[in-house]
């Protein structure tokens, strides 16, 4: 969470970290790594751009636009993070614009969890643009396995963050390192889910930073994930050019245990950030604010409040993601077409869709009444599209219907999703009301009994 520190105000039960040099004992991973921000261009916070545009332009900047001069092309590498990453920023067509003609992801697997082989091109050079995980990294290993026919032709090494020694020192010894030709560490670690949101995609991080020590093992894998989520958050300050004050939750649970995880990553973070700004060549932070300037990073653990995650929220964009099977923002629905055939039809819902972007946050009550006055609206502004093909028209009539017949069906399927969308989260509601009220009854019942 974001805001602004205001001078004099007490601190109440969030804990503040010093500003300069904590602790850093401990330590299991390396700092990030402040070489791969120095080209970093300035951002100018009086007209910044949304999180999002500043994601997409880093990655064309620092990686995508060097590739423009390959005669052939370029195969890029992902694995599932950065399949996400890259896919939520720009679509096939504009990576072919970019010079990258196929996206191949090499940690994808079969429904019997075998890797899924792909065609080799030892002709093309190849970007991976991978996680610096085993088994990111073992996959890139296994292209070259073969000396004398890997998969690709030259290859273009991208991290997203940091990568280990131990790692580095596997790919220095195996037959890949003859063929390397770049290598770079982004420090590009988030998904920015909206124009100014982010997650870290990382469900697996719940389990991990609540299980009990029961064994070194246990306990290190814990240190080892609060600085995996240290350095993702380092790489969203880096993105927005902000050095902000890094505070926590300092209270402790109703079980009287202290909140662990957030005074961990907190300090781990401000490590980080301290180790960045230290060195001369990051240009990190993009401005220098006073203290009572900054922003402020307050984090907190689910701990802090463990009833929101059970909750359903009435509002439009959170009933689709509670209710539906709705899969990075794709979305399967089935209407009924002129031939009074059933058909099935995937969308995104997301920021490509201007409707959605209007009623995402809009209760689901005020939606269906607001999107059947806007449709009917705009059919009326539309007549001569809406009654194209009926008898009487003239000609001059039928022209206009057809000079704005592409966008008039663009708009009217938007709609009709909408529409569609709004009255399955309705129906899905009602049926839950309707077990519920039943399920009481029957409990009443028994006990009249």
């Amino acid at each position: 969470m974001w805001g602004r520190k205001k001078k004099g105000d007490p601190e109440g039960a969030f804990t503040a970290l010093a500003d300069h040099g904590v602790g850093g004992s401990g330590d299991v991973s390396p700092p990030v790594q402040p070489s791969a921000l120095s080209m970093l261009p300035p951002v100018d916070h009086a007209r910044s751009p949304p999180l999002k545009e500043l994601v997409r332009r880093r990655l064309h900047t620092d990686m995508l636009s060097s590739f423009k001069n390959e005669p052939a092309g370029v195969v890029l590498c992902v694995d599932n993070f950065t399949l996400r990453l890259v896919s939520s920023l720009y679509k096939v067509s504009q990576l072919a614009e970019e010079n990258f003609y196929l996206v191949e992801n090499i940690t994808m697997k079969s429904e019997r969890g075998e890797y899924l082989d792909r065609q080799p091109m030892p002709s093309l050079p190849v970007l991976y643009f991978i996680t610096p995980t085993v088994e990111s990294v073992n996959r890139m290993l296994h292209d070259y396995r073969d000396k004398k026919s890997p998969k690709y032709g030259k290859a273009h090494l991208y991290f997203t963050s940091h990568l280990s020694d131990a790692l580095l020192l596997k790919i220095k010894a195996s037959p890949l390192i003859k063929t390397v030709a770049s290598f770079k560490e982004l420090n590009l670690e988030f998904l920015a889910a909206e124009g100014n949101a982010f997650t870290l995609d990382s469900p697996q991080s719940l389990p991990l930073l609540y299980a009990e020590d029961s064994s070194p093992d246990a306990t290190r894998a814990k240190e080892q994930e609060h600085h995996r989520i240290a350095n993702m958050l380092v790489t969203v300050c880096a993105t927005l050019g902000e050095l902000p004050h890094v505070r926590f939750d300092g209270t402790r649970t109703d079980a009287g245990t202290p909140r662990e995880a957030a005074a961990s990553v907190a300090r781990i973070l401000q490590d980080k950030l301290e180790a960045l700004r230290a060195n001369p060549t990051s240009g990190f932070p993009s401005r220098h604010l006073g203290d009572d300037e900054r922003p402020t990073l307050l984090l907190l653990e689910r701990s802090f409040d463990v009833v929101s995650p059970l909750l359903h929220e009435y509002t439009y964009q959170a009933m689709v993601h509670d209710l539906l099977p709705v899969h990075d923002d794709r979305y399967t629905y089935r209407y009924v077409g002129n031939n009074s055939q059933t058909i099935s039809k995937e969308v995104l819902l997301n920021d490509s869709d201007p409707l959605w972007m209007k009623f995402r946050h809009m209760h689901i009550a005020e939606l269906l009444t607001t999107i059947h006055a806007e449709y009917k609206e705009f059919l009326e502004k539309h007549k001569e599209s809406a009654a194209l093909g009926k008898a009487g028209q003239d000609v001059k009539t039928m022209a206009e219907g057809l000079r704005g017949m592409p966008k008039f069906q663009e708009q009217t399927a938007r709609y009709s999703l909408h529409i569609h969308v709004g009255g399955e989260l309705v129906a899905k509601c009602a049926a839950q009301f309707a077990a519920q009220f039943a399920a009481q009854f029957a409990a009443q019942f028994a006990a009249i009994l």
